[in-house]
């Protein structure tokens, strides 16, 4: 809840933007925990941020948890941030235990997951998994044509005592724990969701190019009108993609016009395609349908398409699964495996280390959301589950 009030919205949702003000302060209250608790504060190229609690054997690779705590326009309180704060209290608990495990524990706060404001997300995990380059993450802008590289300064400056290290250092094992985003563990009474994998998706950036026109002089079979051009398309492809595919999801998540004038026929029209599916085959036949749809739908507009991620379905290894679902028998609560359609940092951490995702219930599967909730007890379980794997880890 404390974490929550930066970025707050009067209707109780979070609006905390990757890199803005919310967020640079949001961390630094999150350095102050992790003062409190007499761990070390460490960052890296990519704005990813390390607390870190000293195992036994300080030399030997980590366990870490975490999450993000970035959040779409008008989110929630506990999509990211919970698995953070969670992670902390893992720290918490084990010094107040007097346990000093073998190897070092650091919760993480990934850069970025969300993709809100740089495009696309989980930019912090991809580059500590090896899969972008910093340099190309830094050129990344905003709608406002803010890079990355201009705004990433001030949030480190802000953390004056964090201990710089290089990106993607050896680590034992990720977790990550999570509301569930859908309806599924509520609907079954369960409190702990194993998860077995994350849904693939591809997103793109269709720009419609047509000709501003006077909307009261123009002759309507001589425009050039990129908005008609959009509708036309966006048609198509929810006729296209969706059609026979139950299981797909397809967003049109932005839309912006120019001149965006009452009076003006639109000559310039920009969307998002956001497409996801369970299955990598259709997902890569699904995706490679969008620019032939888009080139024989645009009229007399011009098109470009540009894809900007693409993410195939990530799965959790079998050891992990048991792994965790034997923590959840020791601490006696409810469990089901869960396959997750919603995106997480773990699923680029998965590619360099063993991984494993902890779901616990939220209200009615409402997420990105004001009205995004969970049950306390709900959220202590799953952190008692965090708590139980990662001491497990560090000692195996």
């Amino acid at each position: 809840m404390e974490l929550a009030t930066h970025g707050a919205m009067p209707d109780g949702g979070v609006t905390r933007l990757a890199l803005s003000e919310a967020d640079i302060d949001a961390r630094r209250l999150i350095a102050r925990w992790a003062e409190s608790l007499q761990a070390e504060v460490l960052a890296d190229d990519a704005g990813n941020c390390f607390i870190r609690y000293a195992g036994r054997d300080p030399e030997l690779p980590p366990v870490m948890a975490g999450s993000h705590i970035d959040t779409v326009p008008g989110g929630g309180k506990f999509d990211g941030a919970y698995g953070v704060v969670a992670a902390l209290e893992v720290i918490e608990a084990m010094q107040q235990a007097g346990v000093r495990p073998k190897r070092s524990v650091e919760a993480v706060i990934w850069t970025n997951e969300e993709g809100a404001r740089f495009s696309p997300g989980q930019m912090g995990a991809a580059a500590f998994a090896g899969t972008r380059s910093v340099d190309e993450i830094l050129c990344v802008k905003d709608r406002d044509g803010v890079r990355v590289r201009d705004v990433l300064p001030r949030m480190l400056a802000a953390l004056p005592k964090a201990r710089m290290r290089s990106l993607g250092v050896p680590i034992t094992a990720f977790f990550e724990a999570h509301i569930e985003q859908g309806p599924e563990l509520e609907a079954h009474a369960t409190q702990i969701g194993v998860v077995t994998g994350i849904q693939g998706r591809r997103s793109f950036i269709v720009t419609v190019l047509g000709e501003a026109a006077h909307g009261g002089t123009a002759r309507q079979s001589e425009r050039k009108d990129a908005l008609l051009g959009a509708v036309r398309i966006i048609g198509a492809l929810e006729a296209s993609v969706l059609e026979n595919e139950s299981d797909a999801r397809l967003t049109i998540g932005t839309f912006s016009l120019e001149p965006n004038a009452p009076l003006v026929v639109p000559g310039c029209v920009r969307f998002s395609v956001d497409l996801r599916h369970p299955e990598n085959a259709t997902m890569k036949r699904l995706g490679d349908l969008v620019p032939a749809i888009c080139a024989r739908h645009r009229g007399a507009c011009a098109v470009e398409v540009v894809e900007n991620a693409n993410a195939p379905c990530a799965y959790f290894g079998e050891p992990m699964m048991q792994f965790i679902e034997a923590a959840v028998d020791r601490l006696q609560l409810s469990r089901r495996r869960i396959f997750s359609l919603a995106g997480h940092d773990s699923r680029e951490i998965v590619k360099i280390a063993p991984t494993g995702m902890i779901f616990v219930p939220c209200k009615r599967g409402l997420s990105h959301s004001a009205l995004e909730e969970a049950e306390p007890h709900d959220l202590a379980a799953g952190a008692r589950v965090l708590a139980e794997v990662v001491i497990a880890a560090c000692d195996a």
